[in-house]
This record gives C-alpha cells, structure tokens and sequence, in this order.
C-alpha cells in the first residue's frame, strides 16, 4: 500500500515564511514567539488546508477573530494575586446626606407690625368684670447632627400676639374688645448647629487574607498546579491545532 504524503505548517512555513504575515497577537506578546510555538508543537501534525495561499489568509482572519479572547487570556495569566490569600477585594459605601458643620452662630430677629382689632356685643345683664390674657407662641425645632444621635435644639420661634382685654359690664349690652398691637417674631438659631450642607460621605475598606476555610499548604499546592496552565501562548497554539490541524498522531 503506498503512503500517502502529508503537508504541515513547518513545511509551509520552509516554502515561504511570510504565511505568518497577517497573524496578530495582544500588544503585550511577541509574535514570533507565538509562531515559533505554532511551528514546534504542530510540525508533525496534516494541515486540514495544505495551501500556502490558503492558509496564509485563513491563519491572518483567525487571528483577528481571536485577538479579543487572548486579550482577556493574557490578563488573566498574568494578572497579580497572593496564593495564600482566599479574600481580596475592597468595599466602598456612599451615603448622601444632610451635614451640620460647627460655626459660631447668630441671633436673628424679624419684627412684623400687624395691628389687630376685634369687637363683639353681645346682649345680658350680668356682673362687671375685666380681664387682660397676654398672647404668645412659642416653636422649637429639633434635629440631630451628622456624628450625634441624640436631638438637639436646631431653631427656636416665638411670636408675641399682644394682649386680649374682655371687659363685661351687668345692665348693659356685653362688649368684649380684643387688640393685638403688634406681632413679633424673634428666631434664635442654636450656635452650635448653625451652618448645614448637603453632602455625601464615602466609607471605603479593604479585606484581605486567609479566612481560614483552607490551608497555606493546599492553596500553595493548588498555585503550583495551576502555574502550567497560565500560558498564553500555549492558549494561542491550542487554538491553531483545533482550527487547522488534523489531531491524528
């Protein structure tokens, strides 16, 4: 039975050794290694395509299609780790809100005149009788401080209404006279909380280290492992023998 003659890459490649013009690789790796690995793991493999011109196109659209995929297979093959380590990472917290800074505070009045007079007769026959009742309201507003959880007093309003005079007389029609001079206002603003912003406060931590679930020696064993396996251009020359290659030995 006559043997059947087979083409590989390397033969290609003695013919002319630009079939490997078009291919690309990550900026980070050195195209000649690459093919130099293609050649020296795939010399004694057939090529599926035993053409010059054939394969030299379909080696530089390959490579192209690929080149995403060995980016990510480069950064992770070299990406830096401590293999002691089973937790790695960093947390952050973002919390938006309303700050109150300390600032010397001031007192701040506003006088508002509004004379008011109000008069209602009212028909009896009863005792004399006169009262006066001083009118006043007083507000207090609370809040809490951005390190204190306890309240604090943020702003104080007391208004003063005047005074409600009612005077009765027996025998003769009931008219009672009600005048607020005047209304003021006076709003005292607590010192110790007297400026405030809107703001965000960032918390951020890191986490590192064993937690203990395994040991030094088997995470370090599991590293040696998998050192063989962090090879990018390995990667690239699997990739080539799946592709083009018949995998018969």
């Amino acid at each position: 039975m006559a043997l059947r003659s087979t083409l590989s890459i390397m033969g290609l490649w003695q013919f002319n050794n630009n079939i490997f013009s078009g291919l690309v690789v990550p900026e980070e790796m050195d195209k000649e290694v690459a093919v130099a690995e293609i050649l020296s793991q795939c010399a004694e493999l057939e090529l599926v395509y035993p053409s010059y011109e054939v394969m030299e196109g379909l080696i530089a659209n390959w490579s192209k299609i690929e080149l995403p995929i060995w980016k990510r297979v480069y950064r992770d093959c070299t990406i830096e780790y401590n293999p002691i380590w089973n937790k790695d990472g960093s947390i952050t917290e973002i919390e938006e809100r309303d700050l109150y800074f300390d600032k010397e505070g001031e007192k701040v009045t506003t006088n508002v005149t509004n004379p008011m007079e109000n008069t209602t007769t009212v028909d009896g026959n009863i005792d004399s009788s006169s009262n006066t009742n001083p009118i006043q309201n007083s507000t207090t507003n609370q809040t809490t401080g951005y390190n204190s959880g306890t309240w604090e007093n943020n702003e104080k309003s007391t208004t003063d209404l005047g005074k409600v005079t009612t005077t009765v007389n027996s025998d003769e029609d009931t008219t009672t006279t009600t005048n607020i001079d005047e209304i003021n206002t006076t709003i005292q603003e607590n010192p110790d909380l007297h400026d405030r912003d809107h703001g965000t406060i960032t918390r951020s931590r890191i986490e590192q280290g064993n937690i203990g679930v395994t040991k030094t020696q088997e995470m370090l064993a599991d590293d040696l492992a998998l050192l063989p396996e962090l090879n990018p251009y390995q990667f690239i020359v699997n990739s080539f023998k799946k592709k083009f290659c018949l995998l018969i030995y």
